[in-house]
Order: structure tokens, then C-alpha cells, then sequence
């Protein structure tokens, strides 16, 4: 039977700052692109050449895990203490392709600064079988952040910025009612910082229709958690 969890989301909100000069990466944001191919070339049919002996296939009659859902969430940001509200989408197409939709607002105060920011997500993702129970799977998105920002109340027009993200990770079922999301995130926006990130979702099952979600995510500045309620269609 289809599980019913997705994994890791567009839960990045709160980790931005406007930058000076261009800020190294681990890796060029093209690599994350070249993984997107990859898996796209193994969850092809064509990808698999012919031979003697049947050899076996990477992408399986089907994966074990869904990929449709709405979804809720909080979190919260430790260095500045920022507040974050997320709302999620996912829609699966068929064994390979899927849609992701994403919105998020955050809000910090650090006297005498006031930011409100909000972002939008809307991405294409793909996904391949590794396992029995094991996922990998890749996001590209495009994303779109405009800022409300204030110093001592007075509005000092912070432009709106967008620009692209790309998430890699692998899903894997622990048990039947608990599924673990590890993920990598790279967010590129035109003029502005905003690290990359690794992180962990958990999901346990509240009833058929609901999971019960834990996530944390960790990146140079600072480390976000979250909660939050996954329901199943």
C-alpha cells in the first residue's frame, strides 16, 4: 500500500540578509541541476539499456510514498527568534513527476528593525526508487520574497527580490507509521544571503488521513524547527 507522507518542504523562511558581495557556495548552484537530470534519466524507461540478463530496474512499479498533500506548519529561527507560518502543496502527476506549491510569512523584531517577509514557491520535482522503502528525489522552484521592514516605525522600502531554489533528499520509510526526510536546499536570490541548508523531517501517523510532523534545519547563521499537520488526499 501507498504511504501517504511527502518529505521535506520549503521551510527556509527567516534565513536571509542582504549581502555585501557575492557569498561562496559548497558547490556550483548548477550540480543540484545535474542531479535533477539524473534522476530524471533514471526514472526513465529509456535510461535502462538492454542486456543479456534482465538487470534490475532503479525505478520500480510504483513508489511507496505519495506525493500529494496540503500542510500546515510553524517554526521558529534561533538566532533572531524569528516567527514563521508555512502553507504547503504537493500534487502528484504519476510514478515520476509531481508539482510543489509554497507559501511563507515570517516576522522578527530586533529593536529597532521590524521585518515582515513573505514568500511564494511554485516548483516541479521528480522522484526515483533507491529501495523497497527508499525515495531520492529532486525540487527546482522558482521563489519570490517581498519584505515589509521598518526601523522605529518608519517604512524604509526594502525591494522585493526572487530567484530560484533547489532541494535534493531521500525519503525513507523507518516503520509503517514513521517516515524520516533528509534533505539539502540551495535558495538563489539576486542581492541577497540566504544559506544553504540541511535538514531532517519527521512524520508520524496521527490517522489515515493525518500526520503529525517535526522538522529541523540547520545552515552557516542559524537553526530553524518547526511542527506542523500533513493532510493526505
Amino acid at each position: 500500500p501507498r504511504s501517504h507522507h511527502k518529505g521535506q518542504d520549503s521551510r527556509q523562511q527567516g534565513r536571509w540578509s542582504i549581502r555585501g558581495g557575492a557569498r561562496p557556495r559548497p558547490f556550483p548552484t548548477l550540480v543540484p541541476l545535474m542531479i535533477l537530470l539524473l534522476l530524471a534519466s533514471l526514472a526513465s524507461p529509456s535510461a535502462h539499456l538492454p542486456t543479456l540478463h534482465a538487470a534490475p530496474s532503479l525505478q520500480a512499479p510504483g513508489s511507496a510514498f505519495q506525493y500529494t498533500y496540503l500542510e500546515v506548519g510553524i517554526g521558529r529561527e534561533d538566532r533572531t527568534e524569528a516567527d514563521s507560518l508555512t502553507l504547503g502543496a504537493s500534487l502528484e502527476f504519476n510514478d515520476t513527476w509531481f508539482a510543489r506549491f509554497g507559501y511563507g510569512l515570517t516576522s522578527v523584531e530586533v529593536a529597532p528593525l521590524s521585518l515582515d517577509a513573505t514568500s511564494l514557491q511554485v516548483g516541479l520535482g521528480l522522484h526515483t526508487i533507491l529501495a523497497k522503502q527508499i525515495d531520492l528525489y529532486g525540487v527546482a522552484s522558482y521563489v519570490d520574497y517581498s519584505f515589509d521592514t521598518t526601523v522605529g516605525g518608519i517604512d524604509i522600502g526594502t525591494p522585493n527580490v526572487d530567484g530560484f531554489s533547489y532541494e535534493v533528499g531521500t525519503r525513507i520509510h523507518a516503520s509503517s507509521w514513521l517516515e524520516l526526510d533528509l534533505s539539502y536546499t540551495i535558495i538563489d536570490v539576486e542581492d541577497f544571503s540566504i544559506p544553504d541548508s540541511l535538514g531532517i523531517n519527521a512524520l508520524v501517523d496521527v490517522t489515515s488521513a493525518i500526520s503529525f510532523s517535526a522538522n529541523y534545519s540547520t545552515s552557516d547563521d542559524s537553526d530553524l524547527l518547526g511542527i506542523g499537520l500533513r493532510f493526505h488526499f
